[in-house]
Protein backbone atom coordinates (compact mmCIF):
# COMPACT_ATOMS: atom_id res chain seq x y z
CA UNK A 1 0.00 0.00 0.00
CA UNK A 2 1.64 3.22 -0.73
CA UNK A 3 1.34 5.89 2.02
CA UNK A 4 -0.84 8.84 1.30
CA UNK A 5 -0.36 12.31 2.99
CA UNK A 6 -2.85 12.80 5.28
CA UNK A 7 -4.48 16.40 4.22
CA UNK A 8 -6.60 18.51 7.23
CA UNK A 9 -9.27 20.90 5.91
CA UNK A 10 -9.75 23.56 9.21
CA UNK A 11 -12.58 26.15 7.68
CA UNK A 12 -14.82 28.71 9.51
CA UNK A 13 -15.21 32.47 9.56
CA UNK A 14 -12.55 35.02 10.71
CA UNK A 15 -12.09 35.33 14.16
CA UNK A 16 -13.49 31.81 14.98
CA UNK A 17 -10.04 30.80 16.28
CA UNK A 18 -8.77 28.60 13.21
CA UNK A 19 -5.00 30.09 13.36
CA UNK A 20 -4.68 29.90 17.16
CA UNK A 21 -5.60 26.26 16.73
CA UNK A 22 -2.85 25.44 14.49
CA UNK A 23 -0.75 27.94 16.11
CA UNK A 24 -1.31 25.54 19.22
CA UNK A 25 -0.89 22.52 17.33
CA UNK A 26 2.06 23.61 15.83
CA UNK A 27 3.50 23.96 19.48
CA UNK A 28 2.08 20.82 20.61
CA UNK A 29 3.09 18.34 17.60
CA UNK A 30 7.12 17.27 17.77
CA UNK A 31 7.01 13.76 16.17
CA UNK A 32 5.52 14.89 12.81
CA UNK A 33 6.77 16.49 9.98
CA UNK A 34 3.75 18.31 9.14
CA UNK A 35 3.04 21.55 6.45
CA UNK A 36 -0.37 24.94 7.36
CA UNK A 37 -0.90 25.90 3.94
CA UNK A 38 -3.20 29.25 4.20
CA UNK A 39 -5.50 29.92 1.22
CA UNK A 40 -6.41 33.59 0.30
CA UNK A 41 -9.35 35.32 0.05
CA UNK A 42 -10.07 34.39 -3.25
CA UNK A 43 -11.74 30.53 -3.53
CA UNK A 44 -10.29 29.28 -6.72
CA UNK A 45 -6.76 31.47 -6.52
CA UNK A 46 -6.21 30.21 -3.59
CA UNK A 47 -7.11 26.16 -4.25
CA UNK A 48 -4.93 26.29 -7.13
CA UNK A 49 -1.83 27.88 -4.82
CA UNK A 50 -2.42 25.55 -2.05
CA UNK A 51 -2.17 22.42 -4.24
CA UNK A 52 1.04 23.97 -6.42
CA UNK A 53 2.64 24.50 -2.69
CA UNK A 54 1.53 20.64 -2.28
CA UNK A 55 3.53 19.70 -4.95
CA UNK A 56 6.92 18.96 -3.10
CA UNK A 57 5.20 18.00 0.04
CA UNK A 58 4.79 14.32 -0.47
CA UNK A 59 7.32 13.82 2.11
CA UNK A 60 5.40 15.58 5.37
CA UNK A 61 3.38 13.46 7.45
CA UNK A 62 0.28 15.48 7.21
CA UNK A 63 -0.18 18.48 5.66
CA UNK A 64 -3.18 21.27 6.88
CA UNK A 65 -5.20 23.73 4.76
CA UNK A 66 -6.51 26.40 6.34
CA UNK A 67 -9.44 28.05 4.36
CA UNK A 68 -10.07 31.89 4.62
CA UNK A 69 -13.29 33.10 6.58
CA UNK A 70 -15.63 33.11 3.56
CA UNK A 71 -14.35 29.99 2.05
CA UNK A 72 -16.08 26.69 1.54
CA UNK A 73 -14.01 23.77 1.09
CA UNK A 74 -15.45 22.23 -1.64
CA UNK A 75 -12.85 23.61 -4.11
CA UNK A 76 -10.02 21.46 -2.00
CA UNK A 77 -12.20 18.07 -1.36
CA UNK A 78 -12.57 18.53 -5.42
CA UNK A 79 -9.09 19.07 -6.23
CA UNK A 80 -8.21 15.99 -3.65
CA UNK A 81 -9.72 14.00 -6.11
CA UNK A 82 -7.87 14.41 -9.52
CA UNK A 83 -5.90 11.76 -10.59
CA UNK A 84 -2.42 14.15 -10.08
CA UNK A 85 -3.37 14.83 -6.31
CA UNK A 86 -5.34 11.41 -5.29
CA UNK A 87 -2.40 8.97 -5.61
CA UNK A 88 -0.18 11.21 -3.24
CA UNK A 89 -2.46 13.02 -0.70
CA UNK A 90 -5.84 11.83 0.69
CA UNK A 91 -8.60 14.17 2.95
CA UNK A 92 -8.62 13.14 6.23
CA UNK A 93 -10.72 15.26 8.20
CA UNK A 94 -12.86 18.46 7.47
CA UNK A 95 -13.20 21.17 10.51
CA UNK A 96 -15.54 23.29 11.21
CA UNK A 97 -13.97 25.92 13.81
CA UNK A 98 -17.43 28.27 15.05
CA UNK A 99 -17.18 31.11 17.54
CA UNK A 100 -20.18 29.63 19.97
CA UNK A 101 -20.59 32.65 21.32
CA UNK A 102 -21.62 34.43 18.40
CA UNK A 103 -23.53 31.53 17.08
CA UNK A 104 -25.45 31.86 19.90
CA UNK A 105 -26.09 36.04 19.00
CA UNK A 106 -27.40 34.27 15.98
CA UNK A 107 -24.57 35.71 13.77
CA UNK A 108 -24.26 32.76 11.30
CA UNK A 109 -28.26 31.42 11.06
CA UNK A 110 -30.62 34.08 12.38
CA UNK A 111 -33.62 35.74 9.82
CA UNK A 112 -31.80 39.64 10.56
CA UNK A 113 -28.24 37.29 9.25
CA UNK A 114 -27.42 38.37 5.37
CA UNK A 115 -28.73 35.35 2.89
CA UNK A 116 -24.91 34.68 1.83
CA UNK A 117 -23.51 34.12 5.17
CA UNK A 118 -26.38 31.71 6.41
CA UNK A 119 -25.42 29.85 3.26
CA UNK A 120 -21.57 30.34 3.35
CA UNK A 121 -22.24 28.43 7.12
CA UNK A 122 -24.62 26.11 6.05
CA UNK A 123 -22.10 24.65 3.42
CA UNK A 124 -19.14 25.01 5.71
CA UNK A 125 -21.32 22.79 8.66
CA UNK A 126 -22.10 20.24 5.56
CA UNK A 127 -18.72 20.03 4.91
CA UNK A 128 -17.43 19.31 8.16
CA UNK A 129 -16.78 15.63 9.96
CA UNK A 130 -16.19 17.54 12.84
CA UNK A 131 -17.72 20.65 14.59
CA UNK A 132 -15.33 22.34 16.78
CA UNK A 133 -17.42 24.94 19.16
CA UNK A 134 -14.52 27.70 20.29
CA UNK A 135 -14.47 29.84 22.85
CA UNK A 136 -16.91 28.51 24.94
CA UNK A 137 -14.91 29.76 28.19
CA UNK A 138 -17.66 31.61 30.04
CA UNK A 139 -20.54 30.14 28.61
CA UNK A 140 -22.93 28.28 30.62
CA UNK A 141 -23.89 24.69 29.92
CA UNK A 142 -27.37 25.36 29.29
CA UNK A 143 -25.91 27.71 26.16
CA UNK A 144 -23.61 25.28 25.31
CA UNK A 145 -26.18 22.48 24.73
CA UNK A 146 -28.34 25.17 23.21
CA UNK A 147 -25.53 25.21 20.76
CA UNK A 148 -25.10 21.75 20.55
CA UNK A 149 -28.48 21.67 19.63
CA UNK A 150 -29.09 24.61 17.12
CA UNK A 151 -26.03 22.65 15.21
CA UNK A 152 -27.57 19.13 15.36
CA UNK A 153 -31.03 20.26 13.93
CA UNK A 154 -28.73 22.01 10.59
CA UNK A 155 -26.92 18.86 10.48
CA UNK A 156 -28.10 16.09 12.39
CA UNK A 157 -24.42 13.78 11.72
CA UNK A 158 -22.58 16.56 13.57
CA UNK A 159 -19.72 15.16 15.69
CA UNK A 160 -18.62 17.93 18.55
CA UNK A 161 -15.64 19.23 20.47
CA UNK A 162 -15.10 21.80 22.93
CA UNK A 163 -12.55 24.39 23.18
CA UNK A 164 -12.28 26.98 25.45
CA UNK A 165 -8.76 28.58 23.69
CA UNK A 166 -7.32 24.46 24.50
CA UNK A 167 -5.07 23.15 22.04
CA UNK A 168 -6.55 20.41 19.71
CA UNK A 169 -4.61 17.36 17.98
CA UNK A 170 -5.62 15.06 14.94
CA UNK A 171 -3.97 11.73 15.70
CA UNK A 172 -3.67 9.30 12.59
CA UNK A 173 -6.91 7.65 12.32
CA UNK A 174 -9.56 9.93 11.62
CA UNK A 175 -13.10 9.58 10.65
CA UNK A 176 -12.52 9.44 6.66
CA UNK A 177 -9.46 6.71 7.41
CA UNK A 178 -11.31 4.62 10.25
CA UNK A 179 -15.02 5.60 10.46
CA UNK A 180 -13.95 7.45 14.16
CA UNK A 181 -12.10 10.63 15.05
CA UNK A 182 -9.13 9.28 16.97
CA UNK A 183 -8.36 13.04 18.95
CA UNK A 184 -6.30 14.48 22.07
CA UNK A 185 -7.34 17.29 23.57
CA UNK A 186 -8.05 18.65 27.02
CA UNK A 187 -11.91 19.23 26.22
CA UNK A 188 -15.04 17.14 26.86
CA UNK A 189 -16.14 15.23 23.32
CA UNK A 190 -18.80 14.34 22.54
Amino acid sequence: MIFRTPITIVTGFLGAGKTTILSNLMKQVKDQKFAVVNEPDDMFAGAIEAFNALENKSDLDRIVIETSGLAVPTAIMERLQTPALHSHFMLDATLLIVDTPLFLEGKFTSTDTEESVQQIFLWQLECADLVVLNKIDYLPENKLLEAQQQIRTLCPTAQFVELAYERILIQPGTKRETGDFAMSTSSREF
